[in-house]
């Protein structure tokens, strides 16, 4: 089940490096993740446009 960990603003056209505030736990638990684009500025309750995934190696 897809669950948000965090959320950010990317209106700054440079690159920028975003820290996670989810705790170690969440992430230890993820077998994969994914980011998506969302509209707005409220972190929804599953992801719309998923825009990259992974395996998580934690």
């Amino acid at each position: 089940m897809a669950r948000p960990l965090a959320g950010f603003d990317t209106s700054n056209q440079r690159p920028v490096v975003h820290r996670l505030a989810a705790s170690l736990a969440m992430v230890s638990a993820a077998s994969t993740f994914a980011i998506s684009l969302e509209p707005g500025t409220a972190t929804p309750a599953r992801p719309t446009q998923i825009v990259a995934t992974g395996v998580s190696q934690v």
